[in-house]
């Protein structure tokens, strides 16, 4: 179960977009939201143990260097997603590195290989009390939602992210999630997969209302 959490966490990161339409800060925050998820994700995965840096700082690295390769085979189309990335990137590193100041040397390394600069922390904002309980990151709720998320990202992806297609969009998503149960009970096991399907949902659904958000201001 661990090594599949650790590989969704991945993929999750690595859903990049392929094409975008210019001039438009919804992709830079997505691909930030993207960055966010993966990267806390995976170091929720490890426990936050700073005697697992290293395999973090790996993780971080393989998600950096496919961003490159799409750059590289993209050009400038997927800009404002890809900076939007290394930002999310960016807020991550800083806040690992702030608890584990001994492995500072290996994340400011890691961040410099993809040209991402790691500002100094900063003071957390206060937070208002709240009744709602958060998911921990290694719920099948959680583990769900950022599946639910990639996939519906890659679907879109697919259509080229074009507006005109977002009810065929709409129509992939559903077929996908009538599925997932079948596809993932295996991995997530008879007892989780009622939660793991909940979040699943809740991850495309919200991909799918950030999608008709971006078209909507086209």
């Amino acid at each position: 179960m661990k090594l599949f959490l650790k590989i969704a966490l991945l993929v999750v990161g690595l859903c990049l977009v392929s094409e975008v339409n210019s001039g438009t800060q919804f992709f830079f925050n997505l691909g930030k939201t993207q960055a966010i998820t993966m990267a806390n994700g995976a170091w929720g995965s490890l426990d936050k143990s700073c005697r697992d840096v290293s395999e973090f700082t790996e993780i971080i690295r393989d998600s950096i260097q496919r961003i490159v390769e799409s750059r590289n085979q993209q050009e400038r189309k997927n800009e404002d997603f890809i900076n939007g990335y290394k930002a999310g990137l960016e807020r991550v590193l800083r806040e690992v590195r702030g608890q584990c100041p001994s492995s500072r040397k290996a994340i400011n390394k890691v961040a410099k290989e993809g040209g991402i600069i790691i500002g100094e922390p900063k003071a957390p904002p206060r937070r208002r009390s709240t009744r709602l309980k958060e998911e921990p990151p290694k719920s099948p709720f959680f583990l769900g939602k950022n599946i639910g998320s990639a996939t519906a990202m890659s679907i879109w992806h697919s259509l080229e992210q074009d507006c005109r297609r977002l009810r065929k969009l709409s129509s992939l998503i559903e077929v996908d999630y009538d599925k997932a149960k079948r596809k993932y009970v295996k991995e997530v096991g008879e007892k989780d997969i009622d939660q793991f399907i909940k979040g699943h949902k809740k991850g495309m659904d919200s991909v799918l209302l950030d999608v008709e958000a971006g078209c909507s201001g086209n």
